[in-house]
């Protein structure tokens, strides 16, 4: 609930940083680094490995969801908080009177 654990980083640390595999996302918003392409060239056409730019900006795409999916139902690899969330509250829950 307040550390949303994945692979290698805390997800409060994905929140704040936006980690990716090299760099945070802190550091490519302001530099923009990539492996090959310079600021400008990114500025101009948008180019990543395997996403366009505008994209990542929208999405913050990152290896199998999106970062908006993320940010909305915080998927993890085998559940989505939303998911948990809606069934915490059914459990705990009063039954219903008959």
């Amino acid at each position: 609930m307040n550390q949303f654990d994945t692979h290698e980083h805390r997800f409060y640390t994905r929140m704040n940083q936006f980690d990716t595999h090299e760099h945070r996302f802190y550091t490519r918003m302001n530099q923009f680094d990539t492996h090959e392409y310079r600021f400008n060239t990114r500025m101009n056409q948008f180019g990543t490995r395997e996403y366009r730019f505008n994209t990542r900006m929208n999405q913050f795409d990152t290896h199998e969801h999106c970062f908006n999916t993320r940010m909305n139902q915080f998927n993890t690899h085998e559940h989505c908080f939303y998911a948990q969330k809606k069934f915490k509250i059914q459990t705990l829950s009063p039954k219903p009177k008959s």
